[in-house]
C-alpha cells in the first residue's frame, strides 16, 4: 500500500500559519497576563483570522 498524500494547497499552509501563530501568541499574552495584552491580542487575531479568510475566498474565487 502506497501512501500518495496531496502536497498543502495554500488555504492549508495559511491555516496552519494562523494556528501555529494563534498559539504562540497567546501563550505569549497568558504569561504577560494584562488586560491591555488581552484587549491587542483579540483586535490582532480578529484581524488576522479576517485578512486569512479574505486571501482564501479571494484565491478560491480566481480558480
Amino acid at each position: 500500500m502506497t501512501d500518495r498524500r496531496q502536497p498543502l494547497d495554500r488555504a492549508d499552509r495559511l491555516t496552519i500559519a494562523v494556528a501555529i501563530v494563534f498559539l504562540a501568541t497567546l501563550a505569549i499574552v497568558a504569561v504577560v497576563d494584562a488586560a491591555i495584552g488581552w484587549l491587542l491580542w483579540s483586535v490582532a487575531m480578529i484581524a488576522l483570522v479576517g485578512t486569512v479568510l479574505m486571501l482564501i475566498n479571494r484565491s478560491s474565487s480566481d480558480e
